[in-house]
């Protein structure tokens, strides 16, 4: 199940988080021997490594390091990164970065910046994306910095409607 990581941001994420997943289960398990381990700690090092490759200027991701940062993948890149400080050196420069790139793209109404179009349009897939957003935030500790948003998230999960008024 450990894999080398390789490709796009996206790509990478599909082996090296998952990788960081199998190491602790592994750890939990009792039956880890070192040599094990330092091979399994291996993938997440070599996928993290390729994977600052694709911040983008300003802090943030975007799947090929290029433009503007994408919102939701940004905060997949946290929720990954935040995983793997446990086991891996995770830049603080980069954390904080990415952290404050997601607190920026607040918009002020319970949910996230995307980008023009999805801003405009929001749809049943904007509210699910500024659900995991809040997510990944309170998973990376910062669920105090965006109650407003959590709040919204909750209400709309409990509210159990697709098409709710824009956040």
């Amino acid at each position: 199940m450990l894999r080398e990581p390789h490709g796009c941001f996206e790509q990478l994420s599909s082996t090296t988080h998952p990788g960081v997943f199998i190491l602790r289960i592994m750890e939990a398990s009792g039956n880890l021997r070192p040599a094990t381990r330092k091979r399994a700690i291996g993938y997440p090092e070599s996928g993290y490594g390729k994977l600052k490759a694709y911040e983008v200027a300003g802090g943030g991701f975007e799947w090929f390091g290029q433009g503007q940062a994408n919102t939701l993948l940004t905060a997949y890149g946290l929720l990954e990164f935040t995983d793997m400080q446990h086991y891996i050196a995770v830049d603080s420069g980069l954390l904080r970065r990415t952290r404050e790139l997601l607190l920026n793209r607040r918009n002020g109404k319970g949910g996230f910046l995307h980008g023009d179009w999805v801003d405009k349009h929001p749809t049943a897939h904007t509210y699910a994306s500024n659900s995991y957003i809040v997510y990944a935030m309170t998973e990376a500790g910062l669920g105090d910095a965006i109650r407003p948003e959590y709040d919204t998230a909750v209400q709309r999960a409990l509210a159990g409607r697709t098409r709710l008024k824009p956040a």
